[in-house]
């Protein structure tokens, strides 16, 4: 029962079960915050399920297949419920009810508002409730009982709908008898509306719209859909989309994309005709009542976007609560006629933005260079070629309007500046740059929010006048004001990322996960300047490689680097900070546990890191020439190690820091690793934000970096089940590029891995079982349907705990099989610690993420991020590395048993965490220390 019903209840505390809720959405998504302050407020148990966009792209084809059909607005709106009945199951709860019903009996969709009277509004609530089965309801039963889940529906009960359907329908329309607009479902709200000490529901919640279909679980989800299916259908496809589907042919490339699932479970058409319900639609209409409303008639979007002029301003709020008076405001629709006119305006207005922006040397406090203005350029031409394509169809301004109502005081007034995505501004400065941008677009002639005295160059004392009159106005009580704020958001965010690339240094990864066992980079060193390969190390401080004279040094993918063909090489004397001193020099010794070893000379020349970006620049550091490689060192492809960890090597500074003394270049001490399967991209002075993935935001741990990069792990769960909480996290946690497994305190992997397992039983996951540790998947294809990992961190004293998503793409691996057609095994990737309490978080936790190592201000920000991909020329191919791996890998695989093929080779060090397990892998490729043994291998 929940605290509400305690409340009311005469006879003392209920000992019945407690009411569970689910709600589930993308993040921020207005359901999700709907649905916790109504959980809040019943006191039930609530369950939150936050999925994200690729998550969700990845159960499209799972989607289509349990529900049969290939309708753009039924799989749009069944994909989020079939994630939450995957959650609910997996919770133990088999029966749910759901409000399938309320919207067809009462009139809640919102192309409701458009019903001409109260006998069509009444004729339509019949034709919807006659399809309920063939329609909603057959929807919400499909994606829920693919997951075992029963939905009922107490709206359906039939003496229920016998007193609802015997309502007047004047009462149940969305204007009232004088034509004043009003909420939908208003009669079934209004009985709800009781006293604050009866209420049932938040008065907020309770005279909430209606969001438009699918829009509840985040205002991205369609969008991203359509932004999907734009990368994978092609023009081609389109224009040839009657001669394939001359059945119910799609109209969009969201369709075709949907039609292409459809034929790959059922066939190109005859399931189609025989087994597909279809109809036009729009907002869930029936055909009939397309007829309302001349702009529904041949729209390609079925969605609720497409009844302009009714989300958020269409009704009068003070219809919302017996207590208001009626004062009716002038709804959006009434200023439609000036949009066009108004909108071109805007173009006047960015195009003399251009040429203030590149005359405005003050902004950024020096002259910018030509490449800026080139940038610029570009920048404002891609948002004048949105803005006329905006001014051919003005249906979403009402919808961006809604949106920028809640997030404008987020993104743009109450903005927080990120480490590596500003300029040498402070806050208070980059929010003033901000805000003249804003100014300079509604300063316009004939505009109301014109001001005077602002000339093609502002002073920082007009801009901040400016400023301050923009936010006392009231420039954005219209949608062509907020469309013109939206313009100025994407200019301002683009110039400033656009900034900071002048200030970061960037260069591509490569590297892979099975193939390699690491990610490396190249630097380029010396003058003229010799390229060395080296492997990304957030656990080593030091950055070394073998050189020409070497007495033991292995076969790598570069020539061994010359200092004597450097005319900047100098090697360093015996001073105060050597530890090992000879005739040669100041030099050093590194030994690992499981007996490998670098030793060399230390020496200083230029380097610089060698990306596809000429914006890099060389710095003079300390750099460590290998004259003595042992075991892993020897064997491993790249020539050397790039240690980006916070300690100094005997007293030597590391590369990063001179990186970061570079501030002509490099203007925060802050870098960044974004690791996709194949290769990636480091950054130093910032990050890039253009990789976010779509729904996902940067949340930041305090990171302790004394000698390690360190974070405080308190939990791990996977789907519902807490493996480890955080007395089995007693050891410190590492964040380490270096390792390529997750390593966890025995106890936690043992139970994490003995879930997953139990979980994905038989095929539940979508995979079929292959040993303990693997699952075989058809070739090409991810696991989307394993739960993912959910790490829980502290947030930092007196700060919320902060739970990072680990899909199940990162915590597993794609290992390729040999004598599976069709197949290839997914391996876990992650380990046991032994008996070591401590954590290691390598490079499966580093996966498909935008990690950004903030060591001015300790911070930590981690993002699920679409990464770059990028093959090195000299590709080591997985099978060809696969076949020099461990014998014993192949014959566990077919004995039931595939052990993991990482095996963290030493422990985290006092000076120097372990290099990563990708050189034991390696090793087995020299021919000089080890025998090849190619015949029983993957």
């Amino acid at each position: 029962m929940s605290k509400n019903c305690h409340r009311k209840c005469e006879h003392g505390p209920a000992s019945w079960p407690q009411l569970h809720s689910f709600s589930t959405g993308l993040q921020g998504s207005p359901d999700l915050k709907a649905a916790k302050e109504v959980a809040s407020f019943l006191g039930t148990v609530h369950h939150e399920y936050v999925f994200t966009v690729e998550e969700a792209l990845d159960a499209l084809p799972d989607v289509i297949y349990h529900l049969e059909t290939f309708d753009v607005t039924t799989v749009r709106a069944s994909t989020p419920m079939y994630l939450m009945a995957r959650r609910i199951r997996a919770s133990g709860v088999k029966m749910v009810l759901s409000g399938e019903g309320a919207d067809e009996i009462f009139g809640g969709y919102l192309y409701f508002h458009k019903a001409p009277n109260a006998a069509e509004f009444h004729a339509e609530n019949c034709r919807k409730i006659e399809q309920l089965h063939l329609y909603d309801c057959l929807r919400a039963n499909k994606a829920m009982m693919a997951w075992g889940v029963e939905a009922r529906v107490p709206f359906l009960d039939r003496k229920f709908m016998e007193v609802a359907m015997g309502f007047n329908p004047v009462q149940k329309m969305c204007r009232d008898e004088a034509g004043n607009p009003r909420t939908e479902k208003w009669i079934l709200r209004k009985a709800f509306d009781l006293p604050s000490e009866r209420s049932y529901l938040p008065q907020e919640v309770l005279w909430r719209q209606k969001e438009q279909f699918s829009d509840g679980v985040g205002y991205s989800w369609i969008d991203s859909i359509k932004a999907h299916a734009e990368k994978v259908v092609s023009d081609q496809q389109m224009s040839t989309a009657p001669h394939r589907f001359p059945v119910k042919t799609p109209r969009t490339k969201e369709a075709y994309m949907f039609r292409q699932f459809f034929a790959k479970h059922f066939g190109e058409n005859s399931a189609a005709a025989g087994c597909v319900g279809w109809q036009d639609s729009i907002a869930c209409s029936s055909e009939v009542a397309l007829k309302w409303d001349k702009a529904f008639q041949g729209r390609a979007d079925a969605s609720g976007r497409a009844v302009a002029g009714v989300h958020v301003q269409a009704y009068d709020k003070s219809y919302q609560t017996a207590s208001q008076s009626p004062a009716p405001k002038k709804p959006v629709k009434a200023q439609a006629h000036r949009l066009k006119e108004e909108v071109v305006t805007v173009l006047r207005g960015l195009a003399a933005l251009k040429e203030q922006v590149k005359n405005a040397d003050d902004l950024t406090g020096e002259p910018e260079t030509e490449k800026m203005r080139v940038e610029i350029d570009e920048v404002l031409k891609r948002q004048t070629e949105i803005l006329e394509d905006m001014v051919k169809s003005t249906e979403s301004f009402p919808r961006r309007w809604a949106q920028f109502e809640l997030n404008t005081s987020q993104r743009m007034m109450k903005r927080e500046a990120e480490p590596g995505i500003q300029d040498t501004f402070n806050d208070a400065q980059e929010m003033l740059r901000l805000e003249s941008l804003k100014a300079w677009v509604t300063a316009m002639p004939g505009s109301p929010c014109s001001f005077p005295g602002i000339g093609k160059t502002m002073s920082r004392r007009r801009i901040s006048t400016a400023a301050t009159l923009l936010l006392r106005s009231n420039c954005w009580d219209t949608t062509v004001q907020a469309y013109r704020f939206h313009i100025v958001l994407l200019v301002s965010e683009e110039l400033t990322n656009a900034r900071a690339v002048g200030l970061v240094e960037r260069t591509r990864l490569f590297g892979n996960l099975n193939a390699y066992a690491y990610y490396f980079a190249e630097l380029l060193v010396g003058t003229p300047p010799q390229a060395a390969s080296v492997i990304v190390d957030t656990g080593s401080a030091l950055c070394g490689f073998p050189c020409v004279g070497c007495s033991h040094c292995g076969n790598h993918l570069d020539p061994l680097f010359d200092m004597k063909a450097s005319s900047t090489s100098r090697t360093l004397p015996c001073g105060p900070d050597c530890t090992r001193c000879d005739a040669a020099g100041c030099g050093y010794l590194e030994s690992y546990s499981e007996g490998s070893s670098i030793s060399g000379l230390w020496f200083r020349d230029l380097v610089m890191l060698n990306g596809s970006d000429a914006d890099n620049h060389p710095v003079e550091a300390s750099l460590g020439c290998h004259m003595d490689e042992r075991k892993l060192f020897y064997t491993q492809k790249v020539n050397g190690i790039f240690g980006l960890a916070p300690h100094g090597i005997t007293g030597r500074s590391n590369v990063l820091k001179d990186l970061f003394k570079d501030k002509a270049h490099v203007n925060t001490a802050v870098f960044a690793i974004c690791l996709a399967e194949w290769g990636g991209e480091l950054s130093v002075g910032g990050y890039d934000s253009r990789y976010a993935a779509l729904g996902s935001h940067m949340q930041w741990l305090p990171l302790h970096h004394t000698g390690y990069y360190g974070v405080e792990l308190k939990s791990i769960m996977f789907d519902t089940h807490v493996v480890g909480s955080s007395e089995e996290f007693k050891g410190r946690t590492v964040v380490d590029s270096g390792t390529t497994f997750t390593y966890f305190p025995a106890k936690v992997f043992h139970a994490l891995r003995e879930s997953i397992i139990a979980t994905c039983q038989g095929s539940r996951c979508g995979a079929k079982p292959v040993g303990n540790d693997c699952w075989l998947l058809p070739t090409g294809s991810r696991p989307a349907k394993f739960a993912p990992i959910f790490l829980t961190f502290s947030g930092g004293s007196g700060q919320d705990d902060i739970s990072v998503r680990w899909p199940a793409q990162s915590y597993l691996f794609r290992r390729g099989m040999r004598g599976v057609d069709g197949f290839e095994a997914w391996c876990m990737a992650f380990a046991s610690n032994g008996a070591s309490p401590e954590t290691v978080l390598g490079i499966s936790f580093f996966m498909y993420k935008n990690l950004v190592f903030d060591t001015t201000s300790s911070k930590l920000g981690v993002e699920d991020a679409n990464c770059p991909q990028h093959h090195h020329s000299a590709q080591v191919g997985m099978e060809t590395f696969s076949s020099n791996d461990n014998p014993a890998v192949e014959e566990h695989l077919q004995q039931g048993g595939m052990r993991h093929l990482g095996l963290v080779l030493g422990c985290v060090g006092v000076v120097l965490l372990l290099i990563s397990l990708g050189m034991f892998a390696c090793a087995f490729l020299s021919t000089e220390e080890e025998n090849d043994s190619t015949d029983n291998l993957l």
